[in-house]
């Protein structure tokens, strides 16, 4: 094992047996030991791993760390999975300590990885950004393609949380660029690249793209299970209907109806619900998605999921907003005091006033600024471009003098994000990652 470890690392870096060497050891003896004839002793053994670039401790035998790693990172998840994420961080701290005393690069990206999607869904952006970074500098997408699909995908989403638009495509296109060539064994994986792509591309008004994104997430749907089939089905019916091909988009809702029909899991059908509920409501068919996603909620709250709960209010806000249901609204503000001032009820509370801010501002625009800066205090990077735009059309409307100049400023110097729309990238779809990549 020593030995076969050294000869391949040795090739790949393009040395001979004559420079591995060097003056202190032979050519001899390092063909023997490649050939795993003799052990080194652990002097030449330090030797040969310094000019290989690699830790003593990646030569060694490690299987009773690399055990104690799965073990770790397999509690991080069952304690992830209940909500219980500080001590998961701490179990994946543990790991990553004995993952650098192996050497292994490949098990430290993983874990990278996995510290990722923890901090992504603790709402720590950047925290979130640095890890997947580290994680994708460890190693090649075309030694280990489903874990490059699925760090560059992660870091996708925590680059658009943090408004790094840019990067945020360039970490998609590399996800696209392995999840593509992905065998249909990994369907699931692949739809997830392109889904969570899709997400961003409708975050940000693309709906062409965002149509493209989805159908590709479709083409191996048989191998897919019907929960997420029928997200994608109801994504790709909203992306149909604001790019104006209603009749599609139309046809596309009825297939999600029938993939939530198959769905015998009650925690797949209430996510599939929250999609569901999107796709009635930008179809303009309120009434069910009002009762989906009471439903949903109700789920969520029995269940303690409150990444998805989450998700199924802002949901359930946003559809207040399209129906100009003002007492909903007023009185979900009301309850938002008593929440927890974290990720995910944070995003949530500033949609909530986003959505106040929208409802009031032909009526009362004084009232609605003070929502729009309430929820400017609260919002982080990806939301707050929109939300200053929001605020100075609605001072426009209230007659404050240099509203126009602000309104110019951002559009000058920003590429503007969909004002119909808030973006939804939402990290629960991850919560099933860690466990695949610990396998």
């Amino acid at each position: 094992m020593v030995g076969a470890k050294i000869r391949d690392l040795r090739k790949k870096l393009g040395l001979t047996q004559e420079q591995l060497a060097g003056n202190e050891l032979t050519k001899s003896y390092v063909s023997q030991v490649e050939l795993g004839r003799i052990h080194p002793s652990e002097k030449a053994l330090r030797i040969m791993a310094r000019r290989l670039g690699k830790p003593l401790g990646y030569f060694l035998e490690n299987t009773d760390d690399l055990r104690t790693i799965d073990v770790l990172l397999k509690a991080s998840q069952a304690l992830w999975s209940t909500g219980r994420l500080d001590e998961g961080v701490n179990g994946l701290n543990e790991a990553l300590h004995l993952a650098e005393r192996t050497g292994r690069e490949d098990v430290l990206a993983r874990i990278r990885t996995i510290m990722g999607q923890l901090e992504l869904v603790r709402g720590n952006w950047q925290k979130a950004e640095h890890h997947l970074e580290t994680a994708l500098s460890l190693v090649h997408g075309a030694d280990y393609p489903v874990q490059w699909v699925q760090t560059a995908t992660t870091l996708g989403i925590a680059a658009g949380r943090l408004g790094l638009y840019h990067k945020a495509v360039q970490a998609f296109q590399y996800a696209l660029d392995y999840a593509l060539k992905l065998p249909d064994e990994e369907a699931e994986i692949r739809s997830q690249a392109l889904s969570c792509y899709g997400d961003f591309c409708y975050g940000q008004g693309h709906w062409l793209s965002a149509i493209e994104l989805y159908q590709a997430a479709l083409k191996s749907q048989h191998r897919l299970p019907p929960a997420r089939r029928a997200e994608l089905h109801a994504s790709l019916a909203c992306a149909l209907w604001q790019a104006e091909r209603r009749e599609e988009a139309q046809h596309t809702v009825s297939l999600a109806e029938a993939d939530i029909a198959a769905i015998h899991d009650p925690e797949g059908l209430a996510l599939a619900q929250i999609a569901m509920a999107r796709a009635y409501a930008t179809t303009l068919q309120y009434a069910p998605a009002q009762d989906l996603l009471h439903y949903a909620i109700g789920h969520f709250s029995r269940d303690k999921n409150p990444e998805a709960e989450a998700a199924a209010w802002e949901t359930r806000l946003w559809l207040a907003w399209k129906t100009k249901d003002l007492p909903l609204l007023l009185q979900y503000h009301d309850h938002a005091k008593s929440l927890p001032s974290n990720w995910p009820w944070n995003q949530v509370k500033v949609q909530g006033l986003r959505f106040l801010g929208l409802v009031t501002a032909e009526e009362n625009p004084s009232q609605a600024l003070t929502y729009f800066e309430e929820a400017l205090r609260l919002a982080d990077p990806a939301e707050r471009l929109q939300l200053q735009l929001e605020y100075w059309l609605t001072a426009w409307r209230a007659g404050q003098a240099d509203a126009p100049e602000h309104i110019w400023t951002l559009m000058r110097e920003h590429e503007m994000p969909s004002l119909d729309h808030p973006l939804i990238i939402r990290p629960w779809r991850l919560q099933t990652l860690p466990q695949a990549i610990a396998q």
